[in-house]
């Protein structure tokens, strides 16, 4: 059974890899101020973790039955606003979410560190990944970011 942490690494390891991100960050909440294109950020905020005991009426010992463990993390694409490409900004923008998910949906153990990317929570069998923009541009240090919001459910099992 992983860590978030190594959740996390794994999730940072393959969404580094899309085009145009060159700055990944699970230790920041802020992108990286070397951001050129996009920064992929993964931080604590918005997570969410389940753990969850399987067991069957009269079939296991509670402390014997596997434990399930679910997590939703938040994955942030901090995209740099270039003013002198307007346009190749908002597309790309509106592009990394559906290249992220089909991007997850081609590794869903993320190397081996979960046992399933898609799913949150006993009984959960619909895959679903979801995404969404944030409303405006966000500002830091003066440079504007459209910050992409990719929501990312794995299942974890374990034995006791």
């Amino acid at each position: 059974m992983s860590t978030v942490t190594q959740i996390k690494l794994a999730l940072k390891a393959r969404l580094s890899l899309l085009a145009d991100v060159d700055q990944a960050e699970i230790d920041s909440y802020l992108p990286p101020v070397k951001t050129e294109r996009i920064a992929l950020v993964i931080p604590p905020f918005g997570q969410e973790t389940r753990v969850d005991r399987l067991t069957a009426t009269g079939r296991f010992q509670l402390a014997q039955a596997p434990v399930m463990q679910s997590h939703r993390l938040r994955c942030e694409f901090w995209v740099k606003v270039d003013t002198g490409n307007l346009a190749q900004t908002m597309r790309r923008a509106s592009d990394i979410p559906l290249e992220a998910i089909r991007l997850l949906m081609a590794d869903q153990d993320l190397g081996g560190a979960v046992s399933r990317v898609g799913n949150f929570g006993q009984g959960d069998n619909r895959w679903s990944i979801s995404s969404e923009t944030i409303d405006r541009p966000v500002e830091i240090a003066g440079v504007p970011y459209i910050v992409v919001v990719v929501n990312v459910p794995v299942i974890d099992y374990a034995d006791a």
